[in-house]
């Protein structure tokens, strides 16, 4: 992870509110009992938000408590379900650091098992669901699904380690709007066995949304190359940019406004730019490699290069001051995919965020 990316972690941890009555933001990193690899540090975000992991394993039944990922404890909690046989860790000699912790132990169903939150926050989140297999990466194949989504059963797996996080490869992807506190997540033997490595849960804060997928289900990307679920038209490294609002949408609030991005082509440079409207009501213009969502009074907010992981980071609180409460924007970034472009334009777009800002 880049030295920026820790430095933005820092600033978050730093003017973060008082510890959370429920769960907003999390990660947990399954674990086999007396593994070797140990959790992610808090400086890894996967397909999550930056901070602490929680370590679950099979030992100890029951529910596990958590914290969040700034290390505050929740009143969320963790069960694991009837069906796990198992767990496993192999080490893939291809991985290293952060993503071997996460990647190269696994908990194991032999047909299907399930896990489950409760006590969260109520809101819509986006679940996270890590399920690889690295002792036989292209032959096991499990099948994700999250009750109360919108977002289908997805299939995770078939595949190497390609350097990246990568939905569909790596892991999962499904929003679903979670009400009385609880989610489950469902695991499902399509080839081999089900695998789960991990999970991350990122609620979406209040005023913000997410929107101008571009993942085959509206306006069709350029040149066919439709993303993976919740992100923009698929790059160079197969999946697609994402774009999340992270901190507060309140002008008046000391936590900072951030946009998060990951999924962009690694150590290459991405623009973040915001505007009035949402082009084509929020469905996005063929534009590059990808769809252009942000439209009306385009202000430029800063161009900074992607870390080896694809991920960046930009602060947008000064802009959320400027514009004031009440206001409504949208943000996309534009970033360079010079090589393998799958259009042959060198350039891509992410999904838009958009912002209401509070007093």
């Amino acid at each position: 992870m880049s030295g920026t990316s820790r430095l933005v972690h820092a600033a978050l941890g730093a003017l973060a509110a008082a510890p959370l009555a429920g769960a907003q933001n999390l990660h947990v990193d399954f674990r086999n009992v007396g593994g070797t690899f140990g959790e992610p540090s808090n400086t890894y975000a996967a397909d999550g938000e930056l901070g602490e992991w929680n370590a679950v394993n099979l030992a100890v039944p029951g529910a596990w408590s958590l914290i969040d990922t700034h290390g505050n404890p929740l009143a969320a909690t963790l069960m694991l379900g009837p069906g796990f046989t198992g767990d496993g860790q192999h080490n893939d000699f291809t991985l290293s650091g952060d993503a071997a912790r996460l990647l190269e132990d696994w908990l194991v169903a032999d047909v299907a098992a399930s896990f489950s939150f409760a006590g969260l926050d109520d809101g819509h989140y986006v679940v996270s669901t890590y399920a690889w297999a690295s002792d036989q990466p292209t032959s096991t194949l499990t099948s994700v699904s999250v009750p109360g989504s919108s977002d289908p059963a997805q299939t995770v797996g078939g595949a190497g380690w390609s350097g990246l996080i990568v939905p569909g490869v790596t892991h999962a992807r499904h929003e679903v709007d979670v009400v009385g506190g609880t989610l489950q997540v469902q695991l499902a033997t399509v080839a081999q066995r089900a695998t789960v490595n991990g999970v991350s849960l990122v609620r979406v804060p209040p005023g913000f949304a997410l929107y101008c997928y571009a993942d085959g289900g509206g306006v069709a990307c350029p040149c066919g190359n439709s993303g993976s679920p919740g992100r923009g038209c698929a790059n160079s490294t197969g999946a697609g940019a994402r774009l999340s609002g992270l901190g507060s949408a309140s002008v008046s609030s000391l936590t900072n406004l951030l946009l998060q991005g990951s999924g962009f082509t690694p150590q290459q440079p991405a623009l973040l730019f915001a505007g009035a409207n949402a082009v084509n009501g929020g469905a996005g213009a063929p534009f590059g490699d990808g769809l252009r969502c942000v439209g009306g009074g385009v202000t430029r907010l800063g161009t900074y290069f992607c870390d080896p992981d694809g991920e960046v980071f930009w602060y947008a609180t000064g802009y959320r001051a400027a514009e004031g409460p009440g206001v409504t924007r949208r943000f996309q970034a534009w970033y360079r995919d010079p090589q393998g472009s799958p259009c042959g334009s060198a350039f891509n777009l992410s999904n838009g965020v958009e912002v209401t800002f509070a007093p």
